[in-house]
């Protein structure tokens, strides 16, 4: 096989590559924007075949919750 097979760790919730919910609440901030930039790059890199990520489990009930206006 050539290529890299790269692997992200993320502890950020809600990442989602189409239509990300970008300033949602703390976990999606400049930092989940930063991480889907980052497998858009790497992915289109000719050098790299695969790119994974991993990231934890939010729970449904999170979903829930209203948020919150400053």
């Amino acid at each position: 096989m050539n290529g890299y097979y790269i692997q992200l760790f993320s502890p950020h919730g809600l990442i989602r590559f189409n239509d990300p919910e970008i300033g949602r609440d703390k976990d999606t901030g400049g930092q989940v924007k930063y991480v889907l930039e980052l497998l858009e790059n790497l992915s289109n890199h000719p050098q790299v075949r695969k790119v994974d990520l991993f990231t934890r489990k939010l729970l449904t009930s999170v979903f829930l919750l209203p948020m919150k206006m400053n």
